[in-house]
C-alpha cells in the first residue's frame, strides 16, 4: 500500500516537474534569441548611422562637383573652395581633383596644384563610376588607411575629371563606440565595422593597430555568403563566439558583433539539459506507470493462481489421504498375517514368496507414508541449522543414494553459514534432490551442493548442480506440481520435489529452479538466514 501510494504521488507531481522543466527551457532559448536579435538590431543600427554620415558626404561632394570654377580650370580657385568645404566636414582628410583619362590628380588640397605629368595617387579607382561611389578602406595618403567617395564633375557628370574625397576612420569608430555603449553591448562583445573586403573600418578592441588590415577568416566568409545573419567563428584574439552582423545596401560595409560562445553553450546546454530531463522524466513517469500497472496485473494473476492452485492442492490432499488410509490399513492386514506364515512353514519355496510379499507391502507402507505426510501438510518446527555439520552428517547416505559412478561435492563459502529450517526435513529434501540428480545421470557424472550468502539480503542460497541430462522449459515449469513426474511407472512418485518445495515455503524462502536439456539441472534453495 505505502509502495501504492509513494507511485501515485510521484506520478501526480512529475507533470508539474515537466511543465517547469518545458518553461525553464523555453525561457533559456529566448534569452538565447534575445541576445541575438539585440545584437543585430544593434549592427543595422550602426550601419544607418555610417549611412548617414556617407550620405551627408556625397552630398558634400555633389555641391563641388558642380563648381564652374572647374568647368573654367581655375585650379587655385576651385583647390581653395574645397578646402573651406573639407574644414566643415569631419573626418575629411584630403580632396583631389583628378584627370579621367590618366587617372592623375590635377591638384590636392594638402598637397597643391600638381604639375600635369604627375603620376596618380593610389587611392585612385582603376573604373570611374557613372556618378558617384564609395571605396574600400585603402593605406595610402594623409592620415590614412581611409576610404574614398568619388563623384565625377560637372552638373551632370559630363566633365572629364573626378573629385575625391579621402575620409579617414575615426569618425566611424565614433560610430561604433557610442552605438555598442547604447546598446550596452561593450562589455561583453567585440564590435567592428569592415568594408566590402572584410577590412576593419572601426573595431571595438586595438582599432589603431587594426584600422585597414583584414578581420578574421570567419568574418570575411560571413559577408561573402550573406547580407545579415549570424556565425560561428574566432576572433583576432582568439575568441570563440557567435556574431551578428548586418550589410548597408548603401555602402555594402557591414557591422559585425561578436559574442563570446561560451554564453550561447551555457544557454544551449541548459535547455537542452532541462528538454532532455523533461523528455526523460515523462518517460519515466510512462514506465513507472507501465510497471505498475503490469505488477498489479501479475501480482492478481499469481493471486488468481495461488488461489486455483490451493483449492487443487486441498482437494487432492484430501483424495490422498482417504486412499493412504484406505491402502495403509489393506498392507498392516498384510504385514500382521506375515509372521504366522513364517513361523508355520517350512517349505522355502513359501518362506521366498512371504519375503517377497512383505518387501512389497512395505515398500507400499513406506509409499502410503509420504502420501500422509503431503496429504497432512502439517507446520514444521523450525530451528537454527548450521550447514557445515549437517553436510557431514549426512554426506554418507548421499554417496549411497548416488552410487559408485557418481562423484559427490561439497563446498561452503564460510564455515559458519546457518539457516532457519527444520532439520530433519531438510535432510530428506536433500536425500530426495540426490536421487533425482542420480535418475539424471545414467552414465555418471557429478553432484555439487554449495552453501553461500545469497543476493537477497538476511538469506542463505543452498545449490544442488548435476551434470545430468537437464529438462526442457516446459518439464522445469512443473517440476513442483505434486504427482508430476517424467519417470517410468513405478520409478517415481512425483511427490519428492512437492516436498521440497513445501519445506522451502514453511521455512519462508523460495526455490528456483535452472535446467536446459543437455546442461544439467541447479535447484537453488533460498533459507532465511539464523
Amino acid at each position: 500500500m505505502r509502495r501504492t501510494s509513494l507511485i501515485l504521488g510521484f506520478t501526480a507531481l512529475a507533470p508539474l516537474a515537466i511543465l517547469a522543466a518545458t518553461v525553464t527551457a523555453g525561457q533559456l532559448r529566448k534569452q538565447s534569441a534575445e541576445a541575438v536579435s539585440r545584437a543585430l538590431t544593434a549592427a543595422r543600427a550602426v550601419n544607418a548611422r555610417v549611412d548617414g554620415e556617407l550620405m551627408a558626404d556625397d552630398a558634400a561632394l555633389q555641391v563641388l562637383a558642380g563648381a564652374t570654377l572647374i568647368q573654367k580650370k581655375d585650379w587655385e580657385g576651385a583647390r581653395l573652395r574645397f578646402d573651406r568645404v573639407m574644414r566643415h566636414r569631419p573626418g575629411w582628410r584630403d580632396i583631389r581633383l583628378i584627370d579621367r583619362s590618366t587617372g592623375r590628380p590635377i591638384f590636392s588640397v594638402r598637397d597643391g596644384v600638381v604639375a600635369p605629368d604627375a603620376q596618380g595617387a593610389g587611392l585612385v579607382p582603376q573604373t570611374w563610376p557613372d556618378r558617384s561611389t564609395i571605396g574600400n578602406v585603402a593605406g595610402a595618403g594623409h592620415g590614412c588607411p581611409c576610404i574614398a567617395i568619388d563623384r565625377r564633375a560637372g552638373e551632370d557628370g559630363t566633365l572629364p575629371y573626378v573629385i575625391e574625397a579621402s575620409i579617414g576612420l575615426d569618425k566611424f569608430q565614433a560610430i561604433l563606440m557610442r552605438e555598442i555603449a547604447a546598446a550596452d553591448l561593450r562589455s561583453e562583445s567585440v564590435s567592428a565595422i569592415v568594408d566590402r573586403q572584410g577590412r576593419f573600418l572601426a573595431r571595438s578592441l586595438d582599432f589603431r593597430n587594426r584600422a585597414g588590415t583584414p578581420g578574421s577568416a570567419s568574418l570575411r566568409q560571413s559577408i561573402a555568403r550573406a547580407s545579415d545573419g549570424t556565425y560561428e567563428g574566432v576572433t583576432l584574439e582568439g575568441l570563440r563566439n557567435r556574431s551578428a552582423f548586418a550589410t548597408s545596401s548603401f555602402s555594402g560595409f557591414s557591422t559585425h558583433i561578436a559574442m563570446p560562445s561560451a554564453r550561447f553553450s551555457r544557454l544551449g546546454a541548459g535547455s537542452l539539459g532541462l528538454t532532455l530531463a523533461a523528455v526523460a522524466l515523462a518517460l519515466l513517469v510512462a514506465m513507472i506507470a507501465m510497471r505498475f500497472a503490469w505488477l498489479e496485473q501479475v501480482r492478481w494473476r499469481g493471486d488468481q493462481q495461488r488461489l486455483v492452485q490451493s483449492q487443487k492442492m486441498e482437494a487432492l490432499g484430501r483424495f490422498a489421504s482417504g486412499v493412504a488410509h484406505d491402502f495403509n490399513n489393506v498392507l498392516q492386514v498384510i504385514l500382521n498375517s506375515l509372521p504366522g506364515i513364517e513361523r508355520t512353514s517350512t517349505d522355502p519355496a513359501t518362506l521366498r514368496k512371504a519375503s517377497l510379499i512383505r518387501q512389497a507391502a512395505e515398500k507400499g507402507a513406506g509409499l502410503t507414508a509420504e502420501l500422509l505426510q503431503f496429504a497432512r501438510d502439517k507446520p514444521i518446527d523450525l530451528e537454527r541449522v548450521e550447514l557445515a555439520p549437517l553436510l557431514s552428517d549426512i554426506e554418507g547416505l548421499i554417496v549411497r543414494v548416488l552410487g559408485n559412478d557418481i562423484a559427490l561435492e561439497t563446498s561452503l563459502a564460510a564455515p559458519g553459514l546457518a539457516i532457519r529450517t527444520n532439520r530433519a526435513a531438510l535432510e530428506m529434501a536433500l536425500l530426495n534432490l540426490a536421487g533425482n540428480a542420480r535418475d539424471a545421470m545414467p552414465d555418471g557424472g557429478k553432484l555439487r551442493i554449495a552453501g553461500r550468502n545469497s543476493d537477497k539480503t538476511g538469506c542463505v542460497d543452498l545449490e544442488i548442480c548435476d551434470t545430468g541430462t537437464g529438462m526442457p522449459e516446459d518439464v522445469a515449469t512443473r517440476a513442483l506440481d505434486p504427482f508430476f513426474t517424467t519417470k517410468a511407472v513405478g520409478k517415481g512418485t512425483g511427490l519428492g520435489l512437492a516436498q521440497v518445495h513445501s519445506l522451502v515455503l514453511q521455512s519462508n524462502g523460495s526455490i528456483h529452479i535452472e535446467s536446459s536439456p543437455g546442461a544439467g539441472t541447479t535447484v537453488r534453495l533460498v533459507f532465511p538466514e539464523a
